[in-house]
């Protein structure tokens, strides 16, 4: 919920736009992997919070630094580099993002880069020579400690019920031997080693494991519950169906999917920055996968760039909504084109919404919901 309202914010950010706000945040609300996730409350979903909360901070230290005065970098004291306070904040949302699932790193360190990519914009803008020289020297040691170095302290702070106790897993770990590394230390690393070699090995058969490059598509959605049911109190059918299935709205996901190419597009032809932030993002969270191509995954682990498929497929809307020199014509076209669009996404969150809860249906009506093979 909190997370719908943070993207309408974040899109305010992106666009100053108040319509495309409240389009995106729509969207996100009548989108299917997003709502059975928070329903269930899978770590997914928790860690698409604390990525877009982390999002939204960068978004507004970049308006903050380009609202400053338009002097010389030079004239700026050393001190006031350090007031970053949106920084810290990001630094912090994701350190407790890495906590709740360690793919928040590959985040950290793509928010890290946008940071500093951005902060060489600002340069620009501030009239500075040398801008890259000046961004190493200057901004990123601020940006090691307050994005990286708080990400870290926060992540270990998450530790501190297993670190201050003595009987968590491996926690007595090399209590045997001495080091100048302190104990504790040394077994939350062995213990991290443990859980990595574990989870990039983990290649169990599962009869709803999805490859990565399916999830766009929706190919193989994950099924969370299922129960049928005879003719009886609760079902008024000779056979009914409830179910609860991690598939995303399709509307959503294949027009987004599309709009992605369109924002790739305006990212390297257009040099949009709006465009080239949500491709970073959308990449961060599917990319690192297809190095696990042997590992069990699954289609709702997409959850985590859901928001950023919607951003993308906003902005793409926002070109359909007007353009430089449109024509009226032009302008009623694509107002058309974006009403039909959103029309299309509530009516299928209608009709899915009983599969996407556990609703009890009519199997026929369960079966009607099953656009795909795959999707059973």
């Amino acid at each position: 919920t909190l997370a719908v309202f943070l993207l309408g914010r974040v899109m305010l950010r992106l666009t100053g736009n108040a319509l495309l706000a409240t389009i995106a945040a729509g969207l996100l609300a009548l989108e299917g992997v997003s709502l059975v996730l928070s329903r269930v409350a899978v770590l997914d979903g928790i860690l698409t919070f604390f990525v877009l909360l982390a999002f939204w901070a960068l978004l507004r230290q970049r308006d903050r630094d380009r609202a400053s005065p338009s002097a010389p970098d030079k004239t700026r004291g050393t001190k006031t580099l350090w007031i970053r306070p949106w920084w810290w904040v990001a630094g912090a949302a994701l350190g407790i993002a890495c906590s709740v699932k360690w793919s928040g790193l590959w985040f950290l360190l793509a928010f890290f880069a946008l940071a500093a990519l951005w902060q060489v914009s600002a340069l620009k803008q501030r009239g500075t020579s040398s801008r890259w020289l000046t961004m190493l020297r200057r901004d990123a040691p601020v940006a090691i400690v307050a994005i990286l170095g708080v990400a870290a302290v926060t992540y270990l702070v998450t530790w501190t019920g297993w670190l201050v106790t003595d009987g968590g897993w491996s926690r007595q770990y090399g209590a045997e031997s001495s080091s100048l590394i302190p104990q504790a230390l040394r077994a939350l690393w062995h213990y991290h080693v443990e859980i990595y070699t574990f989870h990039v090995s983990l290649a169990a058969d599962h009869s709803y494991a999805a490859s990565p490059w399916g999830w766009f598509v929706q190919a193989r959605p994950t099924s969370m519950y299922y129960e049928s049911y005879s003719l009886g109190p609760e079902c008024g059918y000779d056979k009914c169906s409830a179910a609860v299935i991690a598939l995303g709205n399709p509307v959503i996901w294949w027009a987004g999917t599309l709009a992605l190419f369109h924002q790739v597009f305006r990212s390297v032809l257009v040099r949009d920055w709006r465009s080239s932030a949500v491709v970073v993002a959308v990449l961060a969270g599917w990319l690192p996968w297809l190095r696990y191509q042997d590992r069990t995954t699954f289609s709702f682990y997409s959850v985590v760039v859901v928001p950023f498929v919607v951003m993308a497929l906003t902005l793409s809307l926002g070109r359909m909504l007007s353009g430089p020199g449109a024509s009226a014509r032009r302008r009623a076209t694509g107002i058309v084109g974006v009403a039909a669009v959103l029309l299309a996404v509530v009516l299928v969150a209608g009709w899915m919404y009983p599969v996407w809860t556990g609703q009890i249906i009519d199997f026929e009506q369960w079966q009607m919901r099953m656009w795909w093979p795959s999707w059973i």
